[in-house]
């Protein structure tokens, strides 16, 4: 499964400087058809939105989430595979911890239950929103949502030759991911939606 440090990654700017390696590690969810792909695309709109679920996931402790509150940093990735081993790198969103959204704290905890994410202006790559849920086995989840303005969406359809994979990271080196092997539920030059693992 692919994937990326944050550090070789983007350059702080948005831009990608760093190339994909391979890399296992990754957390999975637990029960095949639970993870959910969604973007749209309307030329000329300001519509567009992305929204990955990834729902009955792998055992997550709240350790693994780290303290995006104060100091742990979050990069969202979505790579799309290009046939023969090939990965492009489509989508990169980093979200750095301890930041202010509108003059107050970006990330919020929820207890013992995880951390939410919420800026209304997308400044980190789109994104409006990221919940982080703990659990065991079958139980985490993790929600990502971006939409237009920052949020640069690469063209569609994705290749999805043979998937399409999505990664959440964090500075701490835990990852979780899922992916959208083809044929998706629905892949068009305006809309992708996607059942995974």
């Amino acid at each position: 499964m692919a994937t990326f440090t944050i550090a070789d990654a983007c350059d702080g700017a948005g831009a990608c400087v760093g190339s994909v390696e391979e890399q296992g590690g990754c957390l999975p969810v637990s029960v095949p058809g639970k993870a959910v792909l969604q973007m749209r695309d309307r030329t000329g709109t300001s519509q567009d939105r992305l929204q990955w679920k990834w729902n009955r996931g792998t055992a997550t402790t709240l350790g693994d989430f780290g303290d995006p509150a104060s100091t742990t940093d979050y990069a969202l990735c979505m790579y799309d595979e290009t046939g023969a081993g090939g990965l492009s790198l489509a989508l990169t969103a980093e979200v750095p911890g301890g930041n202010l959204c509108s003059g107050k704290p970006c990330w919020r905890s929820r207890g013992v239950k995880g951390y939410r994410y919420k800026d209304k202006n997308g400044f980190a790559g789109g994104i409006r929103s990221i919940r982080l849920t703990a659990g065991g086995d079958g139980k985490a989840k993790l929600s990502v949502k971006a939409k237009a303005g920052f949020l640069m969406l690469p063209s569609l359809p994705p290749l999805q030759n043979p998937g399409v994979v999505m990664q959440l990271k964090n500075s701490q080196g835990v990852c979780w991911a899922s992916r959208f092997d083809a044929p998706a539920l629905v892949s068009d030059t305006e809309r992708f939606k996607d059942k995974g693992e």
